[in-house]
């Protein structure tokens, strides 16, 4: 009877080393899967049963029914004090499968300048709807000009605090946001 105990105490031990090793596993798992994914802003909520809306940055907008209403939220980034997109080749494909979803018929783009916090407020006000025109004017050609209107926010309403340079770049941005109706 004495000798089962060792064995009893092997497979606590044991059971606590396997616990230990799944806590450090999925702790490691969230940390460096998750949370990145988490952070990138690419959520997919259910609206009710005739729209979705899709927070995007990387995900194809051919994913959607193109009969359901919805709506797609999109940021394109500026390089700095620029009317220059950081990535024009990403922006033109994801306005071409927009484009392609519904042949851009019923859609309503609102387009939103930012900038970061350099320069003074009165400068990034008149930088960030320079930068929502342009983004206008780029989309004249595939959407009616009378579905797309443009704001600028300037600096009031960063996605990150401007403390880093990688985070003003974050900020140097517009918001595109594209709803449809059937």
């Amino acid at each position: 009877m004495f000798s089962y105990i060792p064995r009893m105490n092997r497979n606590v031990v044991l059971g606590i080393i396997a616990f230990i090793c799944w806590s450090a596993f999925s702790t490691w798992y969230y940390v460096t899967q998750i949370k990145d994914f988490e952070d990138q802003n690419m959520t997919v909520a259910a609206e009710p049963i005739e729209s979705k809306v899709i927070q995007d940055t990387l995900v194809s907008v051919t994913e959607v029914v193109p009969t359901i209403p919805f709506e797609v939220n999109r940021t394109v980034n500026f390089e700095k004090d620029s009317e220059e997109l950081i990535n024009p080749a990403l922006f033109s494909s994801f306005m071409d499968s927009i484009q392609n979803t519904n042949g851009g018929q019923n859609t309503n783009i609102q387009l939103t300048g930012y900038t970061c916090d350099l320069g003074t407020e009165k400068y990034n006000l008149a930088l960030g709807q320079q930068r929502a025109d342009k983004i206008k004017k780029s989309l004249e050609s595939k959407f009616p000009t009378a579905r797309i209107s443009t704001e600028s926010k300037g600096e009031s309403e960063p996605l990150k605090p401007n403390t880093s340079e990688a985070n003003r770049e974050a900020n140097r941005r517009v918001n595109i946001t594209i709803t449809t109706n059937k």
